[in-house]
């Protein structure tokens, strides 16, 4: 399916597969599949196939309750939380990665939402894994997003960091909590 024409086949998949607020719990277990799994080649990637980021989008923003929210968004940054460049795929991190930076403006509260999360990691989110070390994995994961230019520093920095209508606690909470990045200064207000 085309980027832009997925729209009456998600409605459908909607109707088929989460009928009901009990079925978001199945929303994870697609989410993993589509990280973790799903690697399409450089020609899907190039092509107007509806990327993962956007599939990914869909299933969290779809969702009918605040509880199968979070587990979605769990479950979208599930892998970045555990990076480790020696061993992890980056296709893993990739559309979490370009969820954060590609729903702005649009639906900047996603991106905000993410922002927030990679900040402060839900403590169920990797069990018997330190806050200190899920933020450590993170700090990799987005330095080797930015190095690979999975996402450019101009999508991160100012799109999204610089977005105004992403909430500022959000961001200053993210500049504080990966100083090692390299950004540019906050903007002024």
């Amino acid at each position: 399916v085309n980027l832009g024409e997925q729209g009456n086949h998600q409605k459908r998949f909607q109707r088929m597969f989460f009928p009901n607020s009990a079925s978001d719990i199945l929303r994870p277990d697609i989410v993993r599949y589509i990280c973790g799994a799903y690697h399409p080649p450089n020609s899907v990637i190039a092509s107007r196939i509806l990327p993962r980021w956007a599939q990914l989008g869909w299933l969290f923003m779809s969702t009918k309750t605040p509880k199968s929210q979070k587990a979605t968004m769990s479950a979208i940054l599930y892998d970045i939380y555990s990076y480790n460049p020696s061993t992890d795929n980056v296709m893993n991190i990739e559309p979490a990665a370009l969820l954060l930076v590609r729903s702005v403006p649009k639906y900047y509260a996603v991106s905000g939402e993410i922002l927030r999360l990679l900040t402060n990691p839900p403590p169920s989110s990797i069990p018997a894994t330190p806050r200190t070390e899920s933020i450590h994995c993170t700090a990799q994961a987005i330095r080797v997003l930015l190095k690979r230019n999975v996402i450019r520093p101009k999508e991160l920095f100012r799109n999204v960091l610089g977005f105004p209508k992403i909430d500022a606690k959000i961001l200053q909470d993210f500049r504080s909590t990966f100083p090692n990045l390299k950004h540019p200064p906050a903007p002024h207000p």
